[in-house]
């Protein structure tokens, strides 16, 4: 995985929890790379997932909801950087159905061998339907993402998952209700 996800991660411990926060969260896991991140290089997705499942435990929460925050947060993190990507949606659909095309893309030219999850879409009737594979099946870090963007475009949301890869589905479907 990218050494970008790790130091959003990083951020979002330090910025929400304070640097000690931090610091007490490497000593409990121990990573291999020391918590020393660097965006050019790639990590081990145990040592995340390592990270976030401890810090979930220190904070008493599961780690399905610690994942959901900090895809909230990486998602401020990502517009920040790259803002020409939501700036050029003028809407949160638009938005969702142009990650696979156009964000996924983008990132293969960036990195020699990314690791990204294959997301496809389908909207039928009033509900947006988000199919979300990857072998780290990370949903709820998609869902957050998700709460995210909603937030950027000033859309609430309620998500609910009718398939889900840690129930021993193929692929998640993240069904997505706008208002």
């Amino acid at each position: 995985m990218n050494g970008t996800i790790f130091i959003a991660f990083n951020e979002m411990i330090e910025s929400k929890y304070g640097l000690p926060a931090w610091e007490a969260l490497l000593v409990k896991v121990c990573p291999v790379s020391g918590g020393s991140y660097t965006s050019v290089e790639d990590f081990p997705d145990s040592e995340l997932v390592a990270l976030v499942v401890e810090f979930a435990e220190m904070e008493g929460r599961p780690v399905q909801e610690m994942l959901v925050l900090f895809g909230e947060y990486l998602f401020t993190v990502f517009s920040g950087r790259y803002p020409a990507f939501v700036e050029q949606k003028p809407d949160l659909v638009d938005f969702l159905k142009s990650v696979e095309d156009t964000i996924h893309l983008e990132v293969k030219k960036l990195y020699d061998h990314p690791s990204l999850p294959k997301i496809w879409w389908e909207h039928p009737d009033d509900v947006f339907l988000l199919h979300y594979q990857s072998p780290r099946k990370l949903c709820a870090l998609a869902e957050g993402l998700v709460r995210g963007a909603a937030a950027r475009y000033g859309n609430s949301v309620s998500l609910s998952q009718s398939k889900c890869m840690l129930h021993g589905d193929d692929h998640c479907t993240i069904q997505v209700h706008i208002s």
